[in-house]
């Protein structure tokens, strides 16, 4: 069969399209993707998939025509014939070199692509439509597959991973399109990846699934498949079963617009030598004084006319001698490099293409001020105190680092006067009041550093941690492995999701005195070392982070770890970042002692808050200066009295507490004052008579989708210590985990076995790291009916918790309820019963129940202490039945609320007479059952009589 050209009428359209923009003077030159006037410029490969000739099906495009494996199917597709792979032992491939220079493929190793295909097939899992591996190793893979799990498997899969090849290192770890795909109908998809910004377009419309993600590793790949994936450890493997056609890949990014004409119309064939044009252009941009900066662009036509390129940048006009390449770097800015740049693509064929003019524009920095925001600075030069009490002074705000060490500490010649010495065994400082640094949005650190990071791996010489939960961290340190002296920054959430793990390009950690700065503006992050930017790009996601100490030498949480050997001088930290003129100002002069008291800066405010009534409002805020500093809560503008903590405490609210609080910060050198916090308080309704709560995990599960019908969800808001609490109706719950930290989870719901039906309330839960005795969690449940008896019942399962027995003891109120409470997850629930224990608790006179669960002293894992749901029922004292035996008799039986208690009946024989006692001689308990009791009242001679029952004295 020899291939056919498609759609021949297409150029014809196309031409239409071209005249049509050129009579409209649409210009795209000022775009960062420029739109070639032909869809067809970048184009790697474009296979028909119209005919197999000699075990081939070609590429009508360039030269990367694809093996064919097997015998697939060829018939009628979308446009021509397509391909039917039978989901065992047909596919497609094409083993080249790991450089695509000569070839295009691997597609991924352009960085900027484009990958369109037409597909249908059914529902399938973990099947793959494109794929790039190699055979040589198992790590590096780029595939898009049907999803992973049978959940998913209408829906497309993404991965990509590099040569690492872990889970933990892997970019697209299987993130999947949130539009059907498989339903055995034709859908077109192309999948764009722009260095990381990622998206993917279904029909041409755009998938709302997130897939962006940040470039790092190497990717060493030689394979490029279709409907398989070809790598090291499995030849193939995973075969698509459905129908393919129209596969096309670029080495740059398609527009939607183009997408869609892809989509619409394929590609015109035979594809000519098209002229060079720039695909992506450089655009205006403004930097500060040692900033550095990339003017990024890239010119191509069609293969392989259009190689090599030669580019050549212009500013001003002027050629600039050296900058041939099509990324135009330039670093350690100056107001000089301010200017209009051009840069002219040439390629071998003699055509040539210029970019429109952009301009850089350097501003220049503010005059110095390095006192301004400035919170703590610790030379490390005359120090206070001796034995355990020994610190180091805060020149600025008096938050003197504490040393710590077991027998001595030294001091040695530092950058500035004197340094401090930690061993990297058992010495740091730890600061000593105030709050930590990170707390603040935009900030700067900076100290001199002496140490040697090969050798000494994953050690830190600043941090900030916490000792409330072992997730939160803001660090610098040595490399992951010690292997050189490059400089690890380290930033870790509440949650323990990684936000920044980056190691500059620079090597501090020599053995010599460096000068390093970190400044940050909301996860902008730059680093510089002795006064110059480094290369690293450290931007990144800020998340929720609340560390409570900072420390140099080490990592401090509930114990230290990570010791580096270093010498520290002349640390500082700013709640502002610092200019580069500043930073050299500091290297080169140091820092200077402050001359007068710094007035206080309050920055950050207390909160507004909406409560119920009896509940505690807690205010807090954070305040620079220099110490001490001196605190008045205000209300409404007028001073509370007695209220100069750092915290504003209301216990037992009120609704006449409403109101706007402040805070009013003084010292020395004047005051400041925060912004208003709202108070307001409603009144809490009475305590739910059956209170039902599904435990669920943190995040977007948070939802009714994921809880138990009939009961209310309660997500923790991150993990960590707590207390977090949530109301419910007049009820509120607080989780506190005690010596420990809590986190949640959600697994797969726990297999339907027998009557067992409630898989929502055993599938997320919350649970502690408890390693010790005496550690766990406490489930507080405050607002309820004072003295009265509630039935409670807990839920405690983690069908994943399959190594070791999970045991825990619980009381309520200080009284034992269980103990030895055990589960392993492989062993699936069977009722409604399963996993669950009912004891019986009386609120106090202030209407708290609290129940405690903590790890058992024969437990041997360090995870025991599992909470997925509670129910709590009020006891209510009831009549159950009423009836008149043969011997004209009353025979009662009712629900007592405490079964031990007297009980006495009253009567009367009209509603408006007052009641009276039931002679005890005329009351015969028959029948005792637990809360349930039956009682046989003599006969009386009025013909109506109306009962009633009592408990108590």
């Amino acid at each position: 069969m020899i291939d056919q050209p498609k759609v021949q009428f297409n150029i014809t359209m196309k031409t239409c399209l071209q005249l049509l923009l050129i009579a409209l003077g649409v210009s795209f030159a000022a775009a960062v993707h420029a739109q070639p006037a032909d869809i067809r410029v970048g184009l790697v490969a474009y296979w028909p998939l119209d005919s197999i000739s000699a075990a081939t099906t070609a590429d009508m495009a360039f030269t990367n025509k694809l093996n064919v494996v097997g015998a697939p199917v060829v018939g009628p597709a979308q446009y021509g014939n397509g391909f039917t792979l039978n989901g065992t032992s047909t596919y497609l491939s094409n083993i080249h070199t790991t450089d695509n220079t000569d070839s295009g493929l691997p597609i991924y190793k352009a960085g900027t692509y484009t990958i369109a295909m037409w597909v249908k097939g059914a529902a399938q899992t973990a099947k793959y439509l494109f794929s790039e591996g190699s055979t040589a190793i198992g790590g590096p893979l780029l595939i898009l597959q049907s999803g992973q799990a049978a959940g998913n498997n209408t829906k497309l899969d993404i991965i990509v991973r590099g040569d690492v090849g872990s889970a933990a290192a892997t970019l697209i770890n299987h993130v999947v399109s949130t539009t059907v795909v498989f339903d055995n109908a034709w859908h077109h998809i192309a999948w764009v990846d722009d260095r990381g910004s990622a998206r993917l377009y279904v029909d041409g419309n755009l998938d709302a699934a997130n897939f962006n993600y940040t470039p790092s590793q190497t990717f060493t790949m030689n394979t490029t498949a279709i409907g398989t994936l070809i790598r090291a450890a499995v030849s193939t493997g995973n075969i698509f079963n459905g129908q393919l056609d129209d596969i096309a890949v670029w080495e740059r990014a398609l527009t939607q617009g183009e997408v869609r004409k892809m989509m619409t119309n394929s590609l015109a064939t035979p594809v000519p030598s098209l002229p060079l044009a720039f695909v992506l252009q450089p655009t205006n941009v403004t930097r500060r004084l040692g900033d550095r900066v990339s003017l990024v662009s890239r010119a191509m036509g069609t293969r392989p006319s259009n190689l090599p390129v030669f580019y050549q940048w212009f500013k001003d006009g002027m050629e600039i001698p050296g900058a041939t390449s099509n990324v135009l770097a330039i670093a350690n800015l100056t107001v000089a490099n301010s200017g209009s740049f051009t840069v002219q693509a040439t390629n071998i064929a003699g055509n040539s293409a210029t970019t429109a003019a952009v301009t850089l524009t350097v501003l220049p920095d503010p005059p110095v001020d390095l006192p301004q925001g400035l919170v703590s600075y610790w030379p490390f030069d005359a120090l206070d105190g001796m034995g355990a009490n020994l610190t180091a002074p805060d020149l600025y705000s008096h938050n003197n680092m504490k040393l710590v060490y077991s027998a001595t500490i030294d001091q040695t010649t530092g950058a500035f006067g004197t340094a401090m010495i930690f061993n990297g065994v058992d010495q740091y400082s730890v600061r000593d009041g105030g709050f930590p640094i990170y707390n603040n949005t935009a900030f700067s650190v900076a100290c001199w550093v002496n140490a040697t990071g090969t050798g000494q791996s994953d050690r830190r010489f600043f941090s900030e941690s916490s000792t409330n939960n072992t997730n939160p961290l803001f660090t610098f340190g040595s490399q992951t492995t010690g292997v050189d002296g490059t400089m690890r920054v380290y930033i870790r959430n509440d949650s323990g999701v990684i936000l920044l793990d980056r190691h500059s390009t620079r090597a501090p950690l020599d053995g010599t005195w460096h000068h390093v700065v970190w400044t940050e503006t909301n996860g902008q992050g730059k680093l510089y070392i002795d006064g110059v930017l480094d290369e690293s790009d450290f931007t990144y996601n800020r998340g929720l982070l609340t560390p409570n100490q900072t420390t140099f030498g080490a990592i401090l949480r509930t114990t230290a770890a990570n010791f580096l050997a270093c010498a520290i001088d002349d640390a500082a930290v700013w709640n502002r970042p610092l200019t580069w003129t500043e930073i050299q100002s500091i290297r080169t002069g140091g820092i200077p002692v402050p001359v007068m008291a710094i007035p206080p800066t309050v920055t950050q405010s207390p909160g507004s808050l909406s409560l119920l009534t009896r509940a505690t409002a807690s205010f807090t805020f954070l305040a620079t200066g220099t110490g001490p500093l001196f605190q008045q809560w205000r209300k409404n503008g007028n001073e509370l009295t007695g209220q100069t903590n750092q915290s504003l405490m209301l216990n037992n609210l009120v609704v006449s507490d409403s109101g706007q609080y402040d805070v009013v910060v003084t010292n020395s050198a004047g005051s400041d004052t925060s912004h208003v916090a709202v108070l307001i308080v409603t009144l809490r309704p009475p305590p739910p008579t059956n209170l039902r709560v599904d435990f669920n995990n943190n995040g977007g599960d948070d939802v009714d989708a994921n809880t138990e019908p009939g009961f209310s969800s309660f997500s923790i808001p991150t993990f960590g210590i707590g207390p977090f609490t949530k109301s419910f109706e007049g009820a509120d719950v607080t989780l506190t985990a005690i010596g420990t930290t809590m986190e949640s989870r959600k697994r797969a719901a726990p297999a339907n076995s027998g009557d067992f039906n409630q898989e929502r309330l055993l599938q997320d839960f919350v649970f502690t790291r408890d390693a010790a005795a005496g550690q766990g969690l406490d489930v507080a449940v405050e607002f309820l009916e004072p003295n009265r008896a509630y039935q409670v019942t807990l839920w405690s399962y983690d069908n994943s918790s399959v190594t070791v027995n999970r045991i825990s003891d619980w009381t309520a109120n200080g009284v034992s309820v269980t103990n030895g409470y055990s589960f392993i997850g492989t062993v699936l629930p069977v009722n409604n019963d399963s996993y669950r224990f009912s004891f019986d608790a009386i609120a106090d006179a202030n209407g708290k129940i609290l129940l405690q669960g903590r790890r058992d002293a024969n437990a041997s894992g360090s995870i025991n202490v599992f909470v997925n749901a509670l129910q709590m029922t009020r006891r209510e004292l009831r009549f159950l039945t009423i009836e008149q035996n043969s011997f004209g008799e009353t025979v009662l039986t009712f629900e007592a609320i405490d079964p031990n208690s007297p009980h006495h009946f009253e009567q009367k024989t009209s509603l408006d007479l007052p009641w009276a006692p039931v002679p005890e001689s005329d009351v015969f308990y028959s029948n005792i059952n637990g809360r349930i009791i039956t009682v046989t009242l003599s006969p009386n001679p009025a013909t109506i009589r109306f009962l009633r029952v009592t408990e108590g004295p």
